[in-house]
């Protein structure tokens, strides 16, 4: 109790008072000292169980999470409870009988709050004449009462199976709070109507009958009693307290059981939703990939018909560029123009397009250049020599057609000697032409860097420097 203590928060006194109540036996003077030196000592059993032991004992403090995790049940009961009739063997054992109380002057506290409210009411009345609350346990009637119920009460009070509650002042509302907690009514029994028969019956005027709350849903039990031919309630107490603590018990086992299948169906339940919402998540999970997948390859054919397209702009573009309607004064402002739109539609040169592409870094600079990793295989005819002929013609001061043809070219270079790295910088500079288009290879032939060289807009070999 001394270490006990301190984990819950409670004085070791506080502990031993609530066994004491309980009659629970707890380590006499000195026994630890006795167990350490090897001593031998005596350890009191728990008293058996019958239908007024407290099962469950409430006190201040708070359990840590290490002793919490120690009560896997209800305290005092291991495996399946004991049957009834054992408990209530040994309950009426321990009762004894139980005999009516001559009078009321050593009363259960809560009769005895009844009676001192009378006293002071007939105060009251002796007082002024004009007070309007009677007494209301005068009568013999309700003096009957009273007795009937303190004798109960005291019963119970005696073998610990609790204490009495009265919510009236009439005393109709009565229950006994404890281990063996019952509501109860005591009162005039109910008035059956009958045919040719009086209802208000001068013999059922004073009889009396005692009726547990509980005992509706346990109708193969005896729950009420009354006055009848076997006689009247004072020679049923000892009956009366037994019955009263079998149906105590019995409620408390149903609504067990109840407690047990509200849990366990509330297990069921957030496990069901627990799988619910896992499922959920997997599905949810399945179709954002399968959105992204299908995004993925909307987008792919997109830019596929995009640079199908661009290219189909080019082809006409150079077509037209060949035919008479080149001599037109206008054509080259509509060329560049239909060029420009031809690579904002072609993906190979479409910066986000390409961003997301593995083993490419499209990156533009200040000066509007950007730069290429070599990486992707872009779609460039299998020769070096047959590299977007097409372009070879256009204009040397067009940016873009530049910037194509150095693109295209320096593709058609690495899948004829991929030896190793190549980085293309594409400048757009519309005044100087040798300056707008550099190419720096590593590894591959002079001979094939000349021969691309020539295919770059017009640019020669001298007006790039020699590069």
């Amino acid at each position: 109790m001394s270490r006990i203590c301190k984990a819950i928060g409670i004085s070791d006194v506080a502990i031993a008072k609530h066994c004491g109540k309980a009659d629970i036996p707890i380590p006499e003077r000195g026994y630890w000292n006795k167990l350490h030196a090897g001593q031998k000592v005596t350890r009191t059993p728990l008293p058996p169980r019958d239908l007024a032991t407290i099962n469950l004992i409430e006190m201040g403090g708070a359990l840590p999470p290490e002793l919490k995790a120690r009560i896997t049940g209800e305290p005092g009961i291991d495996g399946e409870p004991e049957n009834i009739d054992v408990l209530t063997e040994r309950f009426r054992k321990r009762l004894g009988k139980v005999s009516l109380s001559r009078d009321l002057t050593r009363a259960d506290p809560a009769i005895a709050k009844l009676l001192n409210r009378d006293e002071t009411i007939h105060q009251k009345m002796a007082a002024s004449s004009f007070h309007w609350e009677k007494p209301r346990f005068e009568s013999s009637y309700e003096r009957r009462r009273l007795r009937i119920l303190n004798s109960i009460f005291l019963a119970f009070a005696r073998v610990g199976g609790g204490s009495a509650y009265i919510r009236d002042r009439e005393a109709r509302e009565i229950s006994i709070r404890g281990p063996a907690g019952v509501s109860i009514t005591l009162g005039s029994p109910k008035k059956r109507q009958a045919r040719n028969r009086r209802s208000d019956d001068a013999d059922a005027k004073d009889k009396l009958e005692l009726r547990a709350e509980g005992g509706r849903h346990h109708p193969d039990i005896i729950s009420s009693w009354m006055d009848d031919d076997a006689g009247k309630l004072e020679d049923k107490l000892t009956e009366i307290v037994i019955g009263l603590a079998v149906v105590s018990e019995r409620e408390s086992r149903r609504w067990q059981s109840e407690m047990a299948t509200w849990q366990r169906k509330r297990e069921e339940g957030e496990a069901e939703a627990r799988r619910k919402a896992k499922e959920k998540a997997e599905r949810e999970e399945r179709e954002r990939i399968a959105a992204e997948e299908k995004a993925r390859r909307d987008g792919l054919l997109t830019e596929a018909k995009n640079w199908r397209n661009a290219r189909l702009i080019r082809e006409y573009v150079e077509a037209r560029r060949r035919s008479e309607v080149a001599q037109v004064p206008e054509f080259e402002k509509w060329a560049r123009w239909a060029l420009e739109v031809a690579d904002q539609m072609d993906p190979l040169f479409n910066i986000k397009s390409n961003s997301d592409i593995e083993g490419v870094k499209i990156r533009p600079s200040r000066k509007q250049s950007f730069r290429l990793h070599p990486e992707p295989v872009l779609p460039i005819a299998s020769r070096p020599d047959q590299a977007d002929r097409g372009y070879a013609s256009c204009h040397a001061r067009s940016d873009r057609a530049i910037r194509t043809a150095t693109l295209r070219a320096s593709s058609a270079c690495r899948l004829a000697k991929p030896i190793g790295p190549a980085i293309v910088w594409a400048c757009g500079s519309a005044n100087d032409a040798g300056k707008s288009a550099r190419l720096v290879l590593h590894w591959f032939w002079r001979r094939r860097v000349s021969s691309l060289c020539h295919k770059i807009g017009g640019v020669t070999d001298s007006q790039h420097g020699g590069h």
